[in-house]
C-alpha cells in the first residue's frame, strides 16, 4: 500500500512533469495542459514546488524578447505567447521571493475563514466585507502578488528596466505587500477572536443594525468620525 506521504510526492512529480511539458513547446494541447497544472501548482504548497520546478528568469525573458513586436505607431504588440511567458516570469520572481511565505499566508488566510465562519454562525451576522487589498489577497495570494508585477514587468519587457532592476523592484514590491496583507490577516483574526470569546459570554450585536460586519476602515475618515466595526451588548454586562 502506497503511503499518503507517497503518494502526495508521486503526485507532485507527475504535476511538475506535465508543467515542464507544457511551458516547453507551443503544442495547444500541451497549454491546456499547462493551464490546468498551474492550477495545480498554485493548491499544492508553493514551497514545496518551488523545490521541484526550477525558474530561469533569464531564460523566459529571452524567449519573450524573440516573441515581441513593434506596430507601425512603434506601439508594443503582444501576442498570447509573449503573455503566458511573461506571466511566468512575474510567478517565478514571487516564487523565489516569497515562496515559503506564500505557505505561511495561506494558513494564516485559512485561520480567518475559519474564525469568521464560527463568528457569523456564533453572533448570527448576516456577512462580510474585507479591504479590497485584502479580499484580491484572500482569494489567491499568488495571484495577487504576481498583479503587483505588472508594470515592472512592462518596463522590462519595453527596456526602460533591466532585469537587475526588475528583480530589486519587484521583490520590494512583493514582500511589501504580502506583509501588508498578513499583517491584515493577524488583525482580522485577532478581532474576530476577541468577539467570540464575548459572545461566547452573552454578548449580542446591536450594531450595524443590517448585522453586516465591515473589517473595512479605508476611507472612513473622510466622514470626520470613524464609526465601530461592531458594538456588542449584553443584558447584565451593558456594552
Amino acid at each position: 500500500m502506497v503511503k499518503r506521504s507517497d503518494s502526495h510526492r508521486i503526485i507532485i512529480f507527475i504535476v511538475v512533469y506535465a508543467y515542464q511539458c507544457g511551458r516547453n513547446t507551443s503544442s495547444p494541447r500541451y497549454r491546456a495542459v499547462y493551464t490546468c497544472v498551474n492550477s495545480l501548482l498554485t493548491a499544492f504548497g508553493d514551497s514545496t514546488v518551488k523545490q521541484l520546478v526550477s525558474c530561469d528568469i533569464h531564460q523566459y525573458l529571452e524567449k519573450i524578447r524573440q516573441e515581441i513586436n513593434f506596430d507601425h505607431s512603434k506601439t508594443l504588440s503582444l501576442n498570447q505567447t509573449v503573455l503566458r511567458y511573461l506571466d511566468m516570469l512575474k510567478q517565478c520572481l514571487v516564487m523565489e521571493c516569497m515562496g515559503q511565505e506564500l505557505d505561511t499566508a495561506k494558513e494564516w488566510i485559512e485561520h480567518v475563514k475559519q474564525i469568521t465562519e464560527i463568528l457569523r454562525s456564533k453572533l448570527k451576522l448576516t456577512g462580510f466585507t474585507y479591504p479590497r487589498e485584502f479580499s484580491s489577497f484572500m482569494s489567491n495570494p499568488l495571484e495577487h502578488l504576481k498583479k503587483k508585477l505588472f508594470n515592472y514587468a512592462y518596463d522590462l519587457v519595453r527596456g526602460k528596466l533591466s532585469l537587475e532592476e526588475f528583480q530589486r523592484r519587484g521583490a520590494a514590491a512583493v514582500r511589501t505587500s504580502l506583509r501588508t496583507n498578513l499583517r491584515t490577516a493577524y488583525q482580522i483574526w485577532g478581532l474576530a477572536t476577541i468577539m467570540l470569546l464575548l459572545a461566547e459570554r452573552g454578548y449580542e450585536v446591536v450594531y450595524p443594525e443590517h448585522r453586516y460586519l465591515s473589517f473595512d476602515r479605508s476611507g472612513k475618515q473622510k466622514l470626520g468620525i470613524i464609526p465601530p466595526n461592531i458594538v456588542l451588548f449584553n443584558i447584565k454586562r451593558g456594552f
